[in-house]
């Protein structure tokens, strides 16, 4: 996941989630491992575009997007993010702060 993208391009984050989450069936999960990015390899590997760690699951999980949008600094994205995830299981593993989760692609959508 850190290989594709670019850091700040949230047009493809989203488009990209929203394609793992059309290929899912209903509550299907996807497994992902990327560097969290406190790790000296988030950005220290030059292939490398963007960084993940347990923040960004929020924007990803609609129940907890509408928690935090507008009480929180975290930006309006609901615009361009037409899918649905469920965290699973999130977990940064010491000492390698390698960022681990698991989301349940949640359908239908919650409002």
């Amino acid at each position: 996941m850190e290989h594709v993208g670019q850091q700040g391009d949230f047009r493809f984050f989203f488009r990209q989630f929203e394609d793992i989450w059309r290929v899912l069936k209903p509550g299907g999960c996807f497994f992902a491992t990327s560097p969290h990015w406190s790790s000296p390899w988030a950005w220290g590997d030059p292939g490398h575009t963007r960084v993940f760690g347990p923040e960004i699951i929020a924007f990803l999980d609609r129940t907890e997007y509408a928690k935090q949008v507008g009480k929180t600094p975290m930006s309006d994205y609901r615009f361009c993010y037409a899918a649905d995830f469920e965290p699973v299981h999130i977990q940064i593993d010491q000492p390698s702060t390698t960022f681990i989760y698991i989301l349940r692609a949640h359908k239908p959508v919650r409002a």
